[in-house]
């Protein structure tokens, strides 16, 4: 019975398999020369590494082995380090930024940080005066404005507005006209 089971578990993912391909046939379609090319290089060099690297290591000793997979394991280490260490400055720049009450999305703030905490240190303060000051002059420009009118018919005098026989007209040009009458 086990064995029935067995060749049930085989044959349904062979099903399944063979389903597959037959739903999508649009796919092998739209791609390209170049690109099925260059899948078919990118296949064949990275079987080329994986095989030269076998071959390398059946040459080489059990301690050269071992040294050989310490020192990839410590590129590694330093690779995942400097990724730490990139997203403590980018913690610690956005920290700065923030109680200055300026937030960045992360690709603005990916240009302001370095490697070197000092440097990135000046690039976040240089932005932020640079950030404070350009929404300064933006809002005192928008606060300066023009200056509001007097009103339309400022060559009025006032003996115009009091030969105006309509009192509904003649209230609203004394009021237009208020700089006369003070």
């Amino acid at each position: 019975m086990n064995e029935e089971t067995q060749d049930t578990t085989v044959t349904e993912p062979a099903k399944s398999a063979a389903a597959e391909p037959q739903n999508e046939p649009a796919q092998p379609a739209a791609l390209t020369a170049e690109e099925v090319s260059r899948m078919i290089a990118d296949a064949f060099s990275g079987f080329e590494e994986r095989q030269s690297e076998a071959k390398k290591l059946e040459e080489m000793t059990d301690q050269q082995r071992a040294e050989t997979e310490r020192d990839r394991y410590k590129q590694q280490l330093e690779a995942l380090q400097k990724q730490v260490d990139a997203a403590q400055m980018q913690q610690t720049a956005r920290g700065i930024l923030a109680e200055k009450g300026i937030h960045l999305p992360d690709s603005l703030l990916a240009q302001i940080v370095t490697t070197d905490a000092k440097t990135t240190k000046e690039q976040v303060e240089a932005f932020s005066k640079l950030f404070t000051q350009a929404v300064d002059d933006a809002v005192k420009e928008r606060l300066k404005g023009e200056p509001p009118k007097r009103g339309t018919s400022a060559g009025m005098t006032k003996e115009q507005i009091f030969a105006i026989k309509d009192d509904a007209a003649r209230i609203q040009a004394i009021n237009q006209n208020m700089h006369l009458f003070v």
